[in-house]
């Protein structure tokens, strides 16, 4: 799995950023409450999708006779909020996640995936590299890969996964902005969620929380345990701030402001998507509690 939480993270560094650009006109455009939830979560990946993907992916690999070992344990994730990072979507989330970016990159000791592949012959090298992971340039073949078999376990097949994904980059494109350009979102912070942050302690300028946790805890915790008492304060006291500031409500509106012509336009395939990716959350969670396996999933 340790390809994986490198590939994931490597995906929320830019799925996070907020330099994701558009071009064109202002946007404003009547979008209904539930098409901006649902486009709020498309853009925003959740840990358990990735986490119950790379656990289908192994079992795959085992069921077509190759012994990698099955990675139970639970992905950290950069907190964020549509298409602005550092945001925690509920105290929850503050909670159990923390600021995870500070976690260490893999418990000292575990046998990775990335472990098990070095114990291949060129034979089975070649025959991994082919059945699970994948060659993306041959789609034909890349389908019936367990990269793109563990997808469709989830979202019922590669192409409504790849579309569910792809869902952010589509937004991007359409957006005259990013959400924390925007002027309101901007005050919210400066105006009410750093004093808010620096009364209880937490001297901030921005939603740079998570640089102040680096300075403060570093990196002590192992890839699976979760936050101490104090980053827990830390988090707790930050989503609550956020919640005064309603950086939530703002973002969405910002994001009605940038990308609402868009949204309204899209708005039938934003919540048939939204549908999916719900299901595809589901059965993510049946996964990671060992109610449901790749067998089970891919049954006809």
């Amino acid at each position: 799995m340790k390809h994986l939480k490198k590939v994931v993270l490597a995906i929320l560094a830019v799925t996070l950023a907020v330099g994701a650009g558009g071009c064109g006109n202002a946007q404003e455009a009547e979008v209904s409450d539930s098409v901006v939830k649902a486009t709020s979560d498309l853009v925003t990946i959740d840990p358990e999708i990735m986490q119950a993907y790379g656990i289908l992916r192994q079992q795959c690999a085992r069921s077509r006779g190759f012994d990698v070992p099955v990675d139970y344990s639970t992905i950290p994730m950069l907190q964020g909020y549509a298409d602005v990072g550092g945001i925690f979507r509920s105290e929850q989330e503050a909670v159990s996640l923390g600021y995870s970016m500070q976690t260490m990159d893999q418990v000292e000791g575990d046998f990775s995936e990335e472990d098990f592949e070095k114990t291949l012959g060129a034979e089975d090298r070649k025959r991994y590299e082919h059945e699970v992971i994948g060659d993306i340039s041959d789609e034909k073949s890349f389908f019936g890969s367990c990269a793109a078999q563990a997808y469709a376990a989830l979202f019922g097949s590669y192409e409504k996964s790849n579309e569910v994904l792809n869902t952010f980059n589509e937004m991007a494109n359409e957006q005259t902005r990013t959400s924390l350009d925007d002027g309101e979102v901007r005050k919210a912070i400066t105006d009410v969620y750093a004093p808010c942050m620096t009364k209880a302690g937490y001297p901030l300028r921005g939603l740079k929380a998570g640089e102040l946790a680096g300075e403060r805890f570093g990196r002590y915790r192992a890839w699976n345990e979760p936050p101490n008492a104090e980053e827990q304060a830390m988090a707790r006291q930050d989503y609550a701030c956020q919640s005064e500031a309603g950086i939530m409500e703002r973002i969405d509106m910002a994001m009605e402001r940038n990308a609402g012509a868009w949204m309204a336009a899209n708005e039938a395939t934003l919540l048939a998507r939204y549908e999916t990716l719900e299901e595809a959350l589901g059965k993510a969670n049946q996964v990671i509690n060992g109610q449901a396996d790749f067998d089970s999933l891919m049954a006809p």
